[in-house]
């Protein structure tokens, strides 16, 4: 709509002069007024003595095109289009009137309409600015027509983690029968380079002029370790629903599902629904709320079989060519054994800039408390865990298609973990240096 406003702008200074059958007569003060009130802007006064003047004569084709005129530009289009039907009876080749009826018809949403009466001004032949402009007017509402819309992100990932298996800082673990010194894998932290593949696809379906669309996002991610190969993740992602949009307002409930191999057995899968709602209270403030519930099985473990619900406040605030996005979020997991029910409260900050020449550097900061319900027998002690996360990077744009709609990156990033627990076994600090090929179209 906003290409369509700039357009009906750029029309209106092309053609803003009066055509050759539409000069003033003098002879009505209703209409020597309201004419002089429309080039001066003042559009709904201008609507109100030019109504006067076509009451009084209303086959005047002078009064009825600035009528029209000024009842499109008071948005009232149903007055206009039949001010300037009246038009084209009296004349009909009047190649203004019929770009007039255009970029009403397009304003309503009517694009059938729009289309014959901007066809019928190319076919006049008008100057190549004015064609110019038609044809960027039609294929906005070609786009506007479209129902289904295709986007998404792929990305090759090379990775370096000093602790890939979460080893925690000591080897000798304080527990109710003594002190205990781990051995095997897990004992002390192992290093390794994961190589990775991630496809994230997005499919709308969302029919023309119409608030509701529906949205199916499918995600696929695949790691590979260098040495420790009993690590290989395979994660696949399936989120759908549909989506209500109402001005700044946008609402949506979507089913979810997640399925998790960890060295090609089944490890876990997730079934579940989540709501989300958002507003942009300004063009550069966005805030978004998520609420989630999941029923997760594990494979291996139905002891942590388990059913989660989390809320999740979200707000984005863009400033120049610097983005803030700050979130807040409470986790609540109920496990058949209560030693794995937590309480999970999260929070998240994080800026990028963006530079000249496609280059942004962000950097982010993340925080996570959980608590536990019940003692571990181990330890005859609750869990609680306090988790910092710290990290920043840099992301270079390679390449950019002419119309923005697609871009290949190279994104280089680190970030640095440091847990601490109520239980010394969990207890760890880690280190991952990410680097990353991507293509979003």
């Amino acid at each position: 709509m906003n290409k369509i406003a700039s357009m009906v702008l750029f029309f209106g200074l092309v053609f803003g002069s009066t055509p050759a059958w539409a000069m003033e007569t003098g002879h009505d003060s209703h209409f020597t007024r309201g004419t002089l009130l429309f080039n001066a802007k003042d559009f709904n006064n201008a609507y109100d003595e030019l109504f006067k003047a076509f009451v009084l004569d209303p086959g005047n084709s002078d009064i009825n095109f600035y009528l029209g005129r000024a009842a499109f530009e008071t948005g009232n289009y149903e007055m206009a289009l039949m001010a300037f039907e009246r038009v084209l009876m009296a004349d009909p080749e009047a190649i203004r009137i019929k770009l007039e009826m255009g970029r009403t018809f397009a304003l309503m949403g009517n694009g059938s309409h729009a289309k014959r009466y901007f066809n019928e001004v190319l076919a006049t032949h008008p100057p190549n600015r004015v064609k110019q402009n038609i044809n960027a007017f039609l294929q906005t509402i070609t786009a506007r027509e479209k129902k289904h819309f295709f986007n998404g992100f792929l990305a090759l990932g090379c990775d370096w983690d000093d602790n890939v298996r979460v080893a925690p800082a000591s080897d000798i673990i304080n527990t109710v029968l003594g002190d205990i010194r781990l051995t095997g894998d897990s004992a002390t932290s192992q290093e390794d380079f994961i190589v990775s593949a991630t496809a994230v696809l997005k499919h709308t379906f969302r029919l023309p002029d119409k608030p509701l669309a529906w949205q199916t996002t499918g995600t696929g991610f695949h790691g590979v370790y260098g040495e420790e190969t009993d690590l290989n993740t395979l994660f696949l992602g399936l989120n759908t629903g549909p989506d209500l949009t109402l001005g700044r307002f946008t609402a949506g409930i979507h089913g979810l599902f997640s399925h998790l191999d960890l060295d090609e057995t089944r490890y876990q899968r997730s079934l579940g629904v989540e709501s989300l709602v958002g507003f942009a209270a300004t063009p550069s403030l966005l805030v978004n709320a998520r609420c989630r519930y999941e029923k997760k099985t594990l494979f291996t473990d139905p002891e942590r079989d388990a059913k989660t619900g989390s809320l999740e406040l979200m707000a984005a605030l863009v400033s120049g060519a610097t983005w803030y996005n700050v979130a807040m979020a409470m986790e609540i997991e109920n496990a058949e054994n209560d030693t794995y029910t937590y309480d999970r409260y999260k929070g998240k900050f994080s800026v990028e800039h963006r530079f000249n020449r496609g280059l942004s550097v962000f950097a982010n900061y993340d925080f996570q408390h959980t608590r536990y319900k019940d003692p571990y027998a181990l330890f005859n002690q609750k869990r609680d865990d306090t988790i910092h996360y710290l990290g920043g990077g840099l992301r270079q744009e390679l390449w950019i298609s002419s119309n923005k709609d697609a871009r290949l990156f190279l994104q280089l990033s680190y970030r640095y973990t440091n847990a601490n627990s109520s239980l010394d076994l969990y207890e760890y600090e880690k280190n991952v240096v990410y680097s990353l090929l991507g293509y979003e179209f």
